[in-house]
């Protein structure tokens, strides 16, 4: 194996585990040796994203985008995902309509780019109904820097983040109005003092109050790539189109190696496709991810549904007893009725399986011996049960 595939290697390794910066160490070691090796830049810049260090995500896509062959799409969804970050939406559109433009069947780049489009192109009528759109453009950073009272905002990374999007797209500001450093923004660009801005009075006995008339609804915000992407392999595999699944989930959880639902939808396709060791292999990972705190939403939920299948594994291999336990577990994180009707279906097939066993003259043979064993140990209970 060649160093540059060795860093390579030990980079998705370390992605894997959720040690980015690790991953960036292994990456960087390739790049020094193979200056235009397109799938490390893509790869490193997807370390970048999960670190929210998007504009190194951005210099590594663009990066790769200049070295990546023709009919390779990966370089433009990265770009795609690096400008989305910055609040770049126009950019991030553009990018994903070529990646969309190098791979067509790619369900989850279809979806970013309608989002997208549906985002930046609001209708007409919603457009007209934003009397804020005009606040928000190429000087907006400039009047907030200068504004002693919204300029220490500008420390805040969510918020430089947000008004990004509101310079790209002003009619997501009607979404936003719930963010007070947002309101405050408008009202300050509006030369209204938000401070010193009079409170609505009472109205009077004699008045009945008036109704405040419904604000506009905004568009929704588009959705993350990552989530869109573990939409898109949901959908393939309702259509039992595995392949197409697990390359959707493999996309989610590169642009979110956070994403724990993404890793469990993976092994439910493992889990169709018969691949019981693979399955229990990528959930045993999930685990350690889920023990180390690796995983977003760390909760009862989610360990539930990773002791369920390992449940079902184990029930397809027979092996009745640890399934049953790994159900009984499930059930103690979080009582729900898909695991309890898994553990009751579990424990008549373990009872029908051993009935059927004595009609087995072999095997009821085998059982005798195990009890007489048992017998001999002083473990009554256990050699009854055999």
């Amino acid at each position: 194996m060649s160093g540059v595939s060795t860093h390579k290697e030990a980079g998705n390794d370390a992605f894997r585990q959720g040690n980015y910066s690790d991953a960036i160490d292994h990456f960087t070691a390739g790049i020094n040796e193979n200056p235009e090796n397109h799938v490390l830049y893509s790869n490193r810049s997807a370390c970048h994203a999960n670190l929210k260090n998007w504009k190194a995500a951005l210099e590594d896509a663009q990066a790769c985008v200049r070295h990546q062959p023709d009919g390779w799409a990966k370089g433009y969804s990265r770009l795609g995902a690096a400008h989305y970050g910055l609040g770049e939406l126009n950019e991030a559109l553009d990018a994903y309509r070529k990646s969309l433009a190098i791979e067509p069947t790619n369900e989850a780049i279809r979806e970013q780019v309608a989002e997208l489009e549906k985002s930046i192109n609001p209708k007409s009528a919603e457009n007209m109904a934003n009397p804020f759109a005009s606040l928000f453009g190429p000087h907006t950073f400039a009047k907030i820097q200068t504004n002693p009272r919204l300029s220490p905002f500008l420390a805040q990374q969510d918020y430089v983040n947000k008004i990004n999007m509101l310079i790209s797209n002003p009619s997501l500001c009607q979404g936003m109005m719930s963010d007070q450093r947002i309101m405050q923004t408008m009202l300050e660009l509006m030369g209204v003092n938000a401070a010193a801005a009079p409170k609505e009075e009472p109205p009077r006995s004699s008045e009945a109050p008036r109704a405040k008339p419904e604000a506009p609804k905004a568009p929704p915000a588009p959705k993350d790539p990552s989530v869109l992407a573990k939409e898109a392999g949901n959908a393939h595999y309702k259509k039992r189109e595995f392949e197409e699944a697990l390359r959707c989930y493999d996309e989610s959880i590169s642009l979110d190696s956070a994403n724990g639902s993404a890793y469990l939808n993976r092994t439910s396709v493992l889990f169709e496709q018969g691949k019981m060791e693979e399955c229990e292999a990528e959930l045993n990972a999930l685990l350690d991810k889920y023990e180390n705190k690796v995983i977003k939403t760390p909760d009862f939920v989610l360990l539930s549904k990773i002791l369920t299948r390992k449940g079902e594994i184990h029930q397809r291999q027979g092996k009745y007893s640890s399934a049953i336990e790994f159900f009984q577990s499930a059930l103690r994180e979080n009582r729900n009725a898909d695991t309890l009707k898994k553990l009751n279906a579990c424990e008549k097939e373990k009872k029908e399986t051993e009935a059927a066993a004595y009609i087995d003259p072999e095997l009821s043979l085998e059982a005798k011996n195990r009890g007489n064993e048992l017998f001999k140990l002083n473990e009554y209970p256990e050699a009854v049960q055999e």
